[in-house]
């Protein structure tokens, strides 16, 4: 299966509707899917092999970034991200969720298969 292992190396940030979200909301996961999806798009690419699955519920919590005076609701965690290689490669070089240009949606891979 075509699919990595990766954590958090800075939050990420989700938002939908003018909504913050975290993994404490029913349907983050689903919501920062289509994030990416929309990401990708917009760069001409369409997977639709790709994915993104909480790894270990146990190892994903949220958590408040405070940027200036702005209260920011993050998710930290483990996940596996499934997809073609190529269309991972551009998601991880451009971060994932909201405001990756400021920080947010840095990952690292932990464990990278095919």
């Amino acid at each position: 299966t075509n699919y990595d292992v990766v954590r958090t190396m800075s939050p990420i940030l989700v938002k939908k509707d003018g909504m913050k979200l975290t993994c404490n909301d029913d349907g983050w996961v689903d919501i920062l899917t289509d994030n990416c999806v929309k990401k990708l798009k917009h760069s001409g690419i369409v997977d639709d092999t790709f994915r993104i699955v909480v790894g270990n519920k146990d190892k994903i919590h949220s958590k408040i970034v405070m940027v200036g005076d702005i209260f920011n609701p993050c998710t930290e965690g483990i996940f596996m991200v499934y997809g073609k290689r190529s269309t991972r490669e551009v998601l991880y070089n451009s971060g994932l969720g909201n405001s990756t240009g400021s920080g947010f949606g840095a990952i690292r891979i932990l464990k990278k298969n095919r």
